[in-house]
């Protein structure tokens, strides 16, 4: 499946959805990422909580604002807010939009992060999405035990919430030994 028959699906999904998003060409990231977000944000009126755990939210917004994407406006409106778990680690730069925490290593900082989001965004009678980009870096720093246990967190937490979720899945070796698992948790699995 491409990245615009899942996108054609978006309305159809349901609240509470938590949606297992298999990536098979990183490279197409970047369009996969605005494609959802244009259409999440600027078509549905949706509000996007994006956990970054293997970029810095300075590259991410560079490379999102060259597809004629405006991030800084969606930025500015509170329609998305990004949680940054490398930049911090890696003395890198800030920018607004987004909560930084110390390190993928924290995954306890990472949840108050989450909680902060949706007080921070205009969440009110308005639906929202929880992107995580990021699955194998949280492997690495934490292991698949501990990633487990916050991705059954995260999930309950959403669908508690009435919120929808979409976790990235590069197919990594990393995320091999997760994928099982993780189809248990999920209502769906998609590819793009």
């Amino acid at each position: 499946m491409d990245s615009d028959n899942f996108i054609n699906k978006l309305p159809n999904i349901k609240p509470r959805s938590i949606i297992l998003l298999r990536v098979t060409n990183e490279l197409r990231i970047f369009e996969i990422i605005m494609s959802l977000l244009s259409e999440i944000i600027y078509v549905h009126d949706h509000r996007v909580i994006m956990i970054l755990g293997n970029r810095p939210v300075s590259n991410v917004v560079e490379r999102l604002s060259r597809f004629n994407f405006n991030i800084n406006e969606a930025i500015e409106k509170k329609k998305i807010l990004f949680i940054d778990c490398l930049t911090r680690s890696v003395a890198g730069s800030r920018i607004k939009g987004a909560l930084f925490i110390s390190s993928p290593r924290d995954l306890s900082e990472l949840q108050l992060s989450i909680e902060r989001a949706f007080r921070l965004l205009d969440t009110q009678k308005r639906r929202v999405w929880l992107i995580l980009d990021g699955l194998s870096t949280f492997l690495i720093f934490n292991g698949t035990t501990r990633v487990l246990q916050f991705l059954i967190f995260l999930t309950n937490r959403l669908r508690v919430l009435g919120h929808n979720g979409i976790i990235f899945y590069y197919e990594s070796e990393l995320e091999k030994q997760l994928e099982n698992v993780i189809r248990q948790y999920v209502d769906a699995v998609h590819e793009v």
